[in-house]
């Protein structure tokens, strides 16, 4: 019978190679409640655990709840175009919706009274479905 080769021997490294990793965060980089002991949650935190209370005048409060709604109305304005481009086909898109849930709402209430539908519905502007609809 034919002899096979012999596998080689297995090596081993009696020592192990520098591992190098990233050095620990400084203090200073931290935020400051991670280097804090863990509250409490059964007491007054003691004085070094709360927060400091910012007194701020009407006009202060105003400006900053406009600056939060003026951001809130770009994210939505950024949400509508989500994928569609153009204002213009955004604004399509919207009408093509309303005129769907309209049309959808207008059958509801023609076959809960057993009215025919009128002919040409869906020709009809988001407004005149809406003064059908009020009807």
């Amino acid at each position: 019978a034919p002899q096979l080769p012999q596998p080689a021997p297995l090596v081993v490294r009696t020592t192990a190679a520098p591992i190098s990793r990233p050095a620990p965060p400084t203090p200073h980089g931290m935020a400051r409640h991670l280097l804090q002991p863990a509250a409490d949650w059964g007491g007054v935190p003691r004085d070094d655990q709360r927060l400091p209370v910012d007194v701020e005048d009407e006009d202060a409060r105003r400006q900053r709840r406009q600056l939060a709604a003026d951001g809130a109305e770009r994210r939505r304005a950024a949400e509508e175009l989500r994928g569609l481009g153009t204002i213009g086909r955004a604004k399509r898109a919207e009408e093509l919706r309303q005129k769907e849930e309209l049309l959808g709402r207008i059958a509801v209430q023609h076959a809960r009274l057993g009215v025919e539908e009128p002919l040409g519905l869906s020709a009809a502007s988001v407004e005149q479905l809406r003064h059908l609809l009020e009807e």
